[in-house]
């Protein structure tokens, strides 16, 4: 009995070494929940370390030389995002902790704030972000390569009230912007999803997103994200990669937020930008449980 609970202990111990392993299959995945950037409301440029996929600090686009930092860092915030596609796992709630935001509101159009990636990415690569925004006529903007000395930018998604009383959809592709015709209310929090292909045809690269709303119970997968908001693909508009990732807040009145960014061109890049775990993972998690209960099992016959 003592050899056969021995065994069963080792057998454990594979399948928690390959389940750790297995962990790390999403380390394609790059992250910022703007976690442990202090307990104070302050500028999002200079917050961050390199590591983790990112080559540094959040970075405030210039004019003249001189940091624009129309971006705040909002402290003690958070936002969370409710659908069992979708895991908020790694986004903190502590004083400590917050969101990209606009506190005191910028002037329209407000600059961006962006951080570079470590390596440039390239192939297939997925984005998502949590955004709120809280009056009419504001905006929450993710940017993709924005440039590093102006406000401006070539490429863009995101909501960008339109009227007075929502908000729409908003897209900025190798230069040109456009808004959608759909109608997305204020005061609620909503997904982001991007699918960037580099070089999809010859150099043209695609940009494809959607926006979810919270709440829905039906799991939002791959399979089932239907047709995008909006989709391009007739520029070069990234190059050879996607360098840097920017975020902006348009508007006056402040009290936009953008939170949980995740980005990811590995080979299983929509499930590590919803916080997924890769079905082998699971497998194994499964494994050690049952692997558990039979040596739980084998101590009570002892």
């Amino acid at each position: 009995m003592v050899s056969v609970r021995t065994s069963a202990i080792h057998s454990l111990a594979v399948v928690l070494v390959l389940a750790a392993s297995c962990s790390y299959a999403a380390a394609d995945v790059i992250v910022d929940y703007f976690n442990g950037y202090g307990a104070t409301d302050t500028a999002l440029a200079g917050n961050g370390t390199a590591g983790s996929g990112w080559a540094g600090v959040w970075t405030a686009q210039t004019s003249g030389g001189t940091p624009l930092n129309d971006v705040d860092y909002v402290a003690g915030a958070s936002l969370s995002f409710s659908n069992p596609g979708y895991s908020n796992a790694g986004n903190l709630t502590g004083s400590a902790d917050g969101t990209a935001g606009e506190l005191t509101g910028a002037s329209s159009p407000s600059s961006a704030t962006y951080r570079q990636f470590a390596t440039p990415l390239t192939g297939t690569i997925w984005v998502s972000a949590l955004a709120r925004i809280d009056s009419p006529n504001d905006a929450a903007l993710l940017w993709f390569d924005c440039n590093t000395s102006s406000s401006s930018g070539n490429n863009a998604i995101g909501l960008f009230g339109t009227s007075d009383t929502a908000t729409s959809p908003f897209f900025k592709y190798a230069g040109s912007a456009s808004w959608t015709s759909d109608s997305f209310a204020v005061n609620q929090t909503y997904l982001y999803l991007a699918k960037i292909v580099i070089d999809q045809s010859g150099t043209n690269d695609s940009i494809e997103y959607w926006i979810k709303s919270s709440g829905d119970t039906t799991p939002i997968t791959e399979s089932t994200l239907g047709t995008p908001i909006a989709s391009r693909n007739t520029a070069d508009a990234l190059g050879t990669a996607l360098e840097r990732i920017g975020v902006s807040f348009d508007q006056s009145s402040g009290g936009q937020q953008l939170d949980n960014l995740r980005i990811s061109n590995g080979p299983n890049g929509f499930d590590d930008v919803m916080g997924v775990p890769e079905p082998s993972t699971l497998v194994l998690a499964l494994l050690a449980s049952i692997t558990i209960v039979g040596i739980v099992r084998l101590r009570r016959l002892a």
